[in-house]
C-alpha cells in the first residue's frame, strides 16, 4: 500500500525477510526502501518501465543508513519516503522506517540515483520527461507537509 500523502509505504515482514531470530536482515531494509521509492514514482507515472521507454536507466550511486531497532517476523513497518528537489539528474531520496503499531522509527536511510543512457553515458541536465512528473510529486509533498 502507498499513500501519496504523506508517501508513506506499508508491507508486512515475511518469513523470506528474517534471519534465524526472526529479525530482519539488515540487507532487506535497502529492500524494502527500492520497493517504497518505485512504487512512489509509479504514482506518479515515473514506473520502471516510463524509464525505459525513454531510453533512460536509473542506478543507485549513493547509500546511507543508519539501523535503529529490529523489525521483526510478521510485524508491519511504514517506510516513509520524502525527495529532495534533484540537483542536475540526481535524485536524492530519503527514507524513514516506523514499525506501524507504535510508529517508533527502525532505520533512516538514504540513496541517491542518476540518470544514465543505454550506452552508459551520463545524464546531466534532467529531461522534461521526467522533471515534469517529478515537480508534480515535489508539489505534492510540499503541500502535505506544509498542511
Amino acid at each position: 500500500m502507498i499513500s501519496t500523502s504523506p508517501f508513506t509505504w506499508r508491507r508486512r515482514v515475511g518469513m523470506a525477510d528474517v534471519d534465524a531470530w526472526g529479525i530482519v536482515w539488515y540487507g532487506n531494509y535497502w529492500v524494502y526502501c527500492d520497493e517504497a521509492r518505485a512504487e512512489l514514482l509509479r504514482a506518479f507515472d515515473l514506473a520502471p518501465a516510463s524509464f525505459l521507454a525513454l531510453e533512460l536507466r536509473p542506478v543507485v550511486v549513493e547509500l546511507d543508513g543508519r539501523y535503529l531497532l529490529p523489525a521483526r517476523y510478521d510485524e508491519e513497518i511504514d517506510v516513509h519516503v520524502h525527495v529532495s528537489p534533484p540537483r542536475g539528474a540526481r535524485l536524492p531520496f530519503q527514507f524513514e522506517i516506523r514499525r506501524t503499531a507504535d510508529a517508533t522509527p527502525l532505520a533512516r536511510l538514504s540513496t541517491t540515483m542518476v540518470l544514465l543512457r543505454p550506452t552508459g553515458e551520463l545524464v546531466y541536465l534532467m529531461p522534461e520527461s521526467v522533471r515534469a512528473p517529478l515537480e508534480r510529486l515535489l508539489a505534492a509533498q510540499a503541500a502535505k507537509e506544509s498542511a
